[in-house]
């Protein structure tokens, strides 16, 4: 979504061509400072505008998380293999939200 010049439109036009009770998932970055260094977001939002966004397209939320893997750690532990339900604002790692949305009928 991040990568969309209009993902509103976009999110309008999944809507439209999803059956009824029909979902819609995605995942974008938390708008940080350090996610806006990929020239190609070029469209990152907080969750509330993702979330009004999808009301106004006709979905309703199910499912909302931030999810934020520890990068490298996986090899001390098995612990770290796990996604933590965080945002990391921090400049390593990875800070991602993802989304569910059901078609209203």
């Amino acid at each position: 979504m991040e990568h969309l010049e209009d993902p509103s439109f976009v999110m309008n036009k999944i809507s439209e061509t999803l059956n009824s009770n029909g979902y819609f998932v995605f995942s974008t970055p938390y708008p940080y400072k350090k996610n806006w260094s990929d020239k190609t977001h070029i469209n990152m939002h907080l969750p509330f505008n993702w979330i009004n966004w999808g009301y106004r397209s006709k979905m309703k939320l199910v499912f909302h998380t931030p999810i934020s893997p520890l990068p490298y750690f996986y090899r001390y532990s098995k612990f770290f293999s796990k996604v933590f339900s965080v945002r990391n604002p921090l400049p390593w790692g990875v800070s991602t939200e993802i989304f569910i949305f059901q078609k209203v009928s």
